[in-house]
């Protein structure tokens, strides 16, 4: 009685089970899986519900309905379970199988309702009411087997079978423990019904009770653990309600959901549909799933429309299924249609605006280059101030024009987008130091203070377009001279650190000068646009140079600003975005003195050496620093600056960057680690022709305090001795002598094709014969160089020829010969980059252009009378008078009387000479003209020895 108590208690509890799952199914959306299982569900509850009533039955008719009724049953439970693992394990469904099983399923529940008029399922049937509870017994006929093994054990097995190769497909571990437990629950039943009907359980059927608990572990599991339920998530009020078409497939590419506005586009996507693969769809791309973009367009109905596949995953990262997304992107569609179209218009017009601005500036430049080229003749050949001035208003005139093309052509590359950023490690204390003195330089020429305010520390290297960013501070720069006609122009930059690999560059430009209302502020960066013409019209102009800064500060992701009044005067700052390469700090090094290029001085006991291997470049730079009063001497070799610093003690020291055996660099730091106080003391200033390169900083790092650039500017040369001698080292002067003016008048009869006199004159030297002096030693060294230039590529001596044109290059620009410097720079650049076929092919261009300068300047000096001609008739001497005449220059030497020495030596080299002792006293002439006195006193020692024997 306990037992059967108890067998009811589990059959009750089996069959609240049942119901719980069938109301899980029925609140669920109805898949294929679902369906199955709901309809598996009911007929095993059906079934529990008659094995129930056959355990309370009280006669055999009654327990007879109640077997019939599970039959009824029994058979769909297997087929639509089988059906159902099949889905869920992303199988073909065996059709042919099914249909079998359900005609099968159909005769045996004919022949069971039946079972009376035929002995095929049942033989014989009796009614025990003894024993744990009252049931049938039966004596089966051949059909139950039959019945037994294709309704039951059979489509289990395929389940089961269909179970276990997923089992064995699956990869990810957790998928595979679900499986793992549908195998081992799906079992169950089978073997509870075989041993029941093998007799094992003595008549005690229990199958149906195992069954329910099973199938309901199942749907429970299935609900709560396996996440398979997609359309509960996909499916939301939103997705049935948009416009937008939607598909849901399952992990298996199954179509699961889709709607109304996925019907309404595709007529055929109907519910026969729903279950099957997407590839059955006709005209589905599969290759979809394929694509990295997984994105495909198509027409359709004369529309156009954008699909995308989206994957879904559950919270375990499992893939579950896939989310197709169709829009209709017609609109769309003919709006890029249209633009392009405008596009295309527009890039037409721009093209033929550039074609346009291209040509007419080649057009342009064509005749500029004439007009700027015979004005340029025009000075050299003129013998009169009038004309002369005249020429120089057409070549200023010219070269203003010129600059107004190159704005316009700017302008115009922005406008197209084909201008692009150039970024390069830069030194920016480097960079704003040249550029201040610049300014300095350009503000003074106006009249205009100039004041700075630059950061006491930068980043040692930073990565931008600094030669856009100089343009753009270039471009604010002039503007702001422009417009200035008294007070001051200010310059100050920052540099503000956002982390350790970016910051922002500040730099501004502050005026005194005219200002500007506020309603003219928002059109000042407007291409060709000025201030109010009407108001104010103070300077002329393209309106272009503002214009084009903000465009290269946002081309490089940088702004620009202005605050102005009207009257007052306008600060425009300019902030870029750089990165940090060095984000050591570069400390700005203080100068010892003032830098007021105002005021003039002279120094007492100050001794200075200048260190360069080009004669020129040393002449001009001892020239420069003559009128200050220093105790100057020269060298001409790292070797011999070497040799000096060890015998004195030097104030300042100007080095040349680039110098054959042992370069400036090197040199700076022996001096600085090998010699003691004699190296530490002296400020070292560098010497270079390219001052403006990446790389430069390196003179900052390898004991260098400055750099001063070539050709030196006597302006710039000034300002950094203000800089670096004491002020309370300095004796005023009320004489400019350090600014000498020149008369027209005076330069009138030298003039030299492809030399600009008076910008050498006035840039440089500062008087005509220090500069005709300069042109003989240019000369002089020239007749030399030509056949070493010629040697060195010959034996393609790359190294030294890049030393050598370099030289030239400083040389020819310190005489105004702007166009051999040029070349040779071309030269210079070629030999660093190893391009010996440039060389080679433009090697005669160069020495032609070197030749002919050459010639030049020797009609000049033959005119001025300060070249030897070796066709004139010479008075002799004789060697007696020759010998008592070198003896008084040595002693003049010996004492340290190097004018007289020097006069007394070109008082011989009038006579009538001996070719080798002409050459020598040449050559002891050259060395005093350089400083070399030690050198000049050894050479006539041995010219004296020589003239005695």
């Amino acid at each position: 009685m306990t037992l059967f108590l108890a067998m009811n208690f589990v059959q009750i509890l089996g069959l609240a089970l049942g119901i719980i799952s069938i109301m899980l199914l029925v609140h669920s959306d109805r898949t294929e899986i679902q369906h199955n299982m709901l309809i598996f569900m009911i007929a095993v509850f059906i079934q529990n519900a008659a094995f129930f009533l056959e355990m309370h039955s009280v006669s055999m008719d009654a327990a007879m309905v109640a077997t019939k009724i599970e039959y009824l049953c029994s058979g769909w439970v297997v087929l639509f379970f089988c059906k159902f693992i099949y889905a869920f394990c992303g199988y073909k469904a065996p059709k042919l199988l099914y249909k079998i099983i359900a005609a099968i399923n159909i005769i045996c529940i004919l022949m069971v309702w039946s079972c009376k008029f035929n002995n095929l399922f049942y033989s014989k049937i009796s009614y025990v009411s003894d024993g744990l509870y009252p049931h049938l017994k039966f004596v089966y006929g051949p059909f139950f087997y039959i019945n037994f093994a294709c309704s039951l054990i059979i489509p289990y097995l395929v389940a089961l079978g269909a179970l276990i190769a997923a089992y064995r497909r699956e990869r990810r571990t957790k998928t595979k423990k679900y499986y793992g437990v549908y195998i081992f629950v799906s079992a169950i039943p089978p073997m509870t019904l075989l041993l029941y009907v093998l007799g094992v359980l003595k008549g005690l059927d229990i199958a149906p009770i195992v069954l329910i608990y099973c199938l309901s572990i199942v749907v429970i599991f299935f609900w709560s653990k396996s996440n398979y339920d997609l359309t509960n998530v996909a499916t939301a009020t939103f997705i049935q309600e948009v416009d937008d078409c939607i598909i849901i497939l399952d992990e298996y590419r199954r179509i699961k959901h889709f709607n109304p506005a996925a019907n309404r586009l595709f007529s055929f996507l109907s519910d026969n549909y729903l279950g099957t693969y997407i590839n059955d769809l006709p005209g589905f791309p599969m290759e979809l799933f394929d694509s990295d973009n997984a994105r495909w367009e198509f027409n359709l109905n004369e529309k156009y429309y954008d699909s995308r596949i989206k994957e879904m995953y559950d919270k375990e990262h499992r893939l579950r299924g896939y989310a197709i997304t169709i829009f209709d992107i017609t609109e769309k569609q003919q709006y890029l249609e249209e633009i392009d179209t405008m596009r295309k218009v527009a890039e037409t017009a721009n093209i033929a605006k550039n074609d346009f601005i291209a040509n007419m500036s080649h057009e342009i430049r064509t005749p500029m280059n004439a007009i700027v080229g015979l004005s340029e003749l025009i000075k050299e050949e003129s013998r009169g101030r009038k004309v002369y001035n005249f020429a120089c208003d057409i070549a200023n005139a010219s070269n203003n024009l010129l600059g107004i093309i190159s704005s316009i052509l700017d302008i115009s590359t922005l406008e197209a987008g084909k201008m692009n950023v150039e970024p390069e490690d830069f030194s920016p204390r480097e960079v704003f130091s040249n550029i201040r003195s610049t300014m300095n330089v350009v503000a003074s020429q106006n009249g205009l203070e100039f004041k700075e305010e630059i950061a006491d520390k930068f980043p040692k290297k930073l990565n931008g377009d600094i030669n856009k960013i100089q343009q753009i501070l270039m471009n604010i720069f002039n503007n702001a001279v422009k417009f200035t006609e008294k007070g001051y122009v200010k310059f100050s930059v920052d540099f503000n650190s956002n982390s350790d690999s970016e910051g922002i560059l500040t730099f501004a430009v502050e005026d005194t000068g005219i200002g500007m209302h506020k309603e003219d502020m928002q059109h000042i960066f407007e291409s060709f646009s000025q201030v109010n013409s009407n108001r104010v019209r103070t300077a002329e102009g393209t309106g272009l140079g503002l214009s084009i800064s903000q465009k290269l500060a946002e081309l490089m992701n940088g702004k620009i600003s202005v605050e102005s009044k009207f009257g007052t005067g306008s600060k425009f700052t300019c902030s870029i975005p750089l990165t940090i390469i060095d984000a050591t700090v570069d400390v700005k090094k203080k100068g010892k003195g003032s830098e007021d290029s105002d005021k003039v001085f002279t120094v007492k006991d100050c001794r200075v050496l200048v260190v360069d291997d080009n004669k020129i470049n040393r002449k001009v730079a001892l020239g420069m620093l003559k009128p200050y009063g220093f105790e100057l001497m020269g060298a001409e070799s790292g070797m011999e600056a070497l040799e000096l610093v060890e015998k004195y003690k030097f104030d300042i020291i100007f080095m040349d960057h680039m110098m054959p055996e042992m370069d400036g660099v090197e040199t700076t730091r022996r001096i600085r680690e090998e010699y003691g106080e004699n190296g530490r003391y002296p400020v070292i200033i560098a010497l270079t022709a390219n001052a403006m390169d990446r790389g430069k900083d390196l003179f900052l790092n390898n004991g260098f305090e400055d750099f001063l650039p070539k050709p030196v500017d006597r302006r710039v040369m000034h300002q950094m001795l203000s800089k670096w001698i004491e002020d309370d080292r300095k004796i005023s002067v009320t004489d400019n002598t350090v600014d000498k003016s020149i008369s027209l008048d005076d330069i009138s009869g030298v003039f030299i094709k492809g030399i600009s006199i008076v910008d050498a004159l006035e840039n440089h030297t500062g008087t005509l014969d220090d500069y005709l002096e300069i042109l003989k030693l240019f000369y002089m060294e020239g007749m030399s160089k030509i056949g070493y230039f010629e040697e060195l590529v010959e034996r393609e001596d790359w190294t030294n020829y890049r030393i050598e044109v370099h030289g030239l290059k400083s040389a020819a620009a310190n005489i105004g010969a702007l166009e051999l410097s040029q070349e040779a720079k071309v030269h210079e650049v070629a030999a660093t980059e190893n391009n010996s076929q440039y060389i080679m092919d433009n090697f005669e261009v160069l020495i032609e252009m070197y030749k002919t300068l050459l010639d030049e300047i020797k009609n000049v000096l033959d005119k001025q009378k300060r070249l030897n001609d070796i066709n004139t008739e010479r008075e002799e001497i004789d060697n007696e008078e020759l010998k008592i005449r070198v003896d008084k220059a040595l002693a003049y030497i010996a004492n340290f009387r190097s004018k007289e020495c020097q006069k007394e030596i070109s008082e011989l080299l009038e006579f009538e000479l001996s070719a080798e002792i002409r050459k020598v006293l040449e050559e002891v002439e050259f060395d005093l003209k350089m400083y070399k006195d030690d050198e000049a006193e050894e050479l006539l020692g041995k010219t004296a020895e020589l003239l005695d024997k």
